[in-house]
């Protein structure tokens, strides 16, 4: 039990997959880290299962992943505990979702599940590659403004940096009103 528990702990230390903690907040779309913490993932999990079946009415393509990143157990799943090929697995079905919410990228649906696959995925740290292509195929969008904004730019600024020889990343002015109602988890 205890080679178990050592094994799952120096895979989570080579990864450097910590749980952030509580108190640094939670990434999301529509809130403020602090706010996102207050908000439990089974809220974000119904929002994302609603607009889920919001676009299963638009594409048949969306079913499959009710029985599997959408699914029920979904809610208690921590990447950090999972094998290579587990995560290797999961990359492959992230992307499949990712290619096809992007046909749908101005919907408020794909936003909810998009929010989703941010909190329990960690998609923003894991599939940053994946979010940056979903997000500049819906580039218009105040959500994709926020993501890239916060996401994708924050921890591919190194590599731009030493490109472009910027010394900092630049704050967008009036962030907060790039902000978009979320649904039944946003206080706005």
């Amino acid at each position: 039990m205890s080679s178990e528990l050592q094994r799952q702990v120096s895979t989570i230390r080579k990864q450097h997959l910590a749980v952030v903690p509580l108190q640094q907040g939670r990434p999301s779309l529509f809130l403020t880290a602090s706010e996102a913490a207050a908000v439990d993932v089974s809220t974000i999990y119904e929002a994302a299962t609603s607009g889920l079946i919001t676009l299963q009415q638009y594409d048949g393509r969306f079913e499959p992943f009710h029985q599997s990143l959408l699914h029920p157990s979904s809610v208690d799943l921590q990447r950090e505990t999972k094998t290579a090929a587990e995560n290797k697995a999961l990359d492959v079905e992230i992307n499949e979702l990712l290619k096809l919410l992007s046909l749908y990228a101005v919907e408020a649906s794909a936003h909810l599940v998009l929010e989703y696959l941010i909190r329990r995925y960690r998609i923003h740290e894991l599939n940053s590659n994946e979010l940056l292509q979903y997000m500049l195929v819906a580039h218009d969008t105040k959500v994709s403004h926020t993501s890239l904004q916060h996401f994708c730019l924050k921890s591919r600024f190194k590599h731009f940096s030493s490109h472009f020889g910027i010394r900092s990343l630049p704050e967008l002015s009036n962030c907060a009103s790039w902000r978009t109602p979320c649904g039944p988890f946003c206080k706005e």
